[in-house]
């Protein structure tokens, strides 16, 4: 175990000097250094409040990945599996957030689907003329939004590894030590079962990052053994979550996850200090089922501090930037320090967020600019 960990480490700073990554990095860049980005194998929870953003910021972080993947010739697969968004819904904020991104055209969702007014041809052109790139995207980034319980999630899962690498098995009374391992194709051969368990698994390309997203977790369907939706979110969490696709198959999980609403929090409300620190999202309002935070790596928190009335928060001018903050917080943080923030500039419509500069160095001209992006 130690000779392997020390060749490991070795391994990966090898990497960093031939120019390879070892995570798909932050894309909040001084953020970055207490959240390195996302790294195979580990389990992140993404949660705020309703309608506070967390597709949007899970969206922004896939977005990203892609673009970081692309630039650093990375393989990229995103199963996300849409409990609450349709694939078309899912299309038209892809389609704003590279509008807004792409050519600086800001167009939200009811805009473009010519509600009250006819969208502006030109968009329309935009999107014709780049649609083989939006085809690449949706490749790339697989949406899913016919399976919502656990157990159809986790074969979905299972598939995209069995074509995609090879599951390896080891009898465990008679080679405890793994000398002789057989691949799935000569496992299916074995008569009697009983002693054998899974190995490990080799995916063919293991430069590839493949990340499962789970929108939102309180949306999971009950299944058999698991009949109420707080077992069925263990059992996507503890069982498929973190023991199959991040510990065996070295997958990224990405768990998103409601926080309760206030008035099922009032007995938060009572206590503390300072009434931001009652209103912030907290692994202790993880709606529904609070264990998945046992299972998780890392959990970062989303809050809207002018929501709550909030106009000077973290010494940012929350009157002037008003819904167009978001704090992220590091709730839980298994390699490094909690409760460490950063300031970000959120445009809901186009579903994109940007790091502000500290609030220090933010001055009123620029307030108004970044109201105006």
């Amino acid at each position: 175990m130690i000779k392997q960990t020390l060749e490991e480490l070795k391994r990966n700073r090898e990497r960093v000097l031939e120019g390879k990554v070892n995570c798909i990095a932050n894309p909040f860049s001084r953020f970055s250094s207490v959240i390195p980005g996302l790294i195979k194998g580990n389990y992140y929870i993404f949660t705020a409040g309703s309608g506070v953003g967390k597709t949007q910021f899970t969206k922004h972080w896939l977005y990203h990945a892609r673009t970081f993947c692309r630039d650093n010739n990375i393989r990229l697969k995103v199963l996300y599996f849409a409990l609450e968004e349709t694939r078309s819904e899912f299309a038209r904020s892809l389609f704003c957030n590279h509008l807004y991104q792409k050519h600086q055209i800001k167009v939200d969702v009811n805009q473009l689907q010519s509600m009250s007014e006819a969208v502006d041809l030109k968009v329309i052109n935009i999107l014709e003329k780049e649609e083989k790139e939006f085809s690449d995207i949706a490749k790339d980034i697989e949406i899913i939004d016919t399976i919502s319980n656990p157990t159809g999630i986790y074969k979905r899962v299972k598939e995209y590894a069995l074509q995609n690498g090879t599951f390896y098995y080891y009898n465990y009374k008679q080679d405890p030590l793994k000398n002789n391992v057989l691949s799935r194709d000569q496992f299916d051969l074995v008569r009697d079962k009983s002693d054998w368990a899974f190995s490990h698994y080799i995916p063919n390309d293991e430069e590839e990052y493949v990340i499962v997203v789970v929108d939102h977790f309180s949306l999971l369907s009950p299944e058999k053994d698991a009949e109420t939706l707080h077992k069925a979110m263990s059992r996507m969490s503890a069982d498929y979550g973190r023991m199959n696709i991040t510990k065996n198959l070295n997958y990224i999980f990405i768990n998103v996850q409601q926080q309760v609403s206030d008035g099922e929090n009032a007995e938060f409300t009572k206590l503390g200090s300072k009434i931001e620190e009652k209103l912030k999202p907290t692994k202790a309002k993880l709606a529904d089922n609070k264990l998945t935070q046992r299972d998780a790596h890392t959990i970062l928190g989303i809050f809207n501090p002018y929501y709550h009335g909030i106009n000077n928060y973290q010494k940012y001018n929350t009157k002037i930037l008003q819904d167009e903050f978001r704090s992220v917080i590091t709730l839980k943080n298994r390699y490094g320090p909690v409760g460490k923030e950063t300031g970000l500039l959120f445009k809901g419509a186009s579903n994109y967020f940007r790091e502000l500069p500290p609030a220090s160095e933010i001055t009123s001209p620029m307030y108004e600019r970044f109201k105006n992006e």
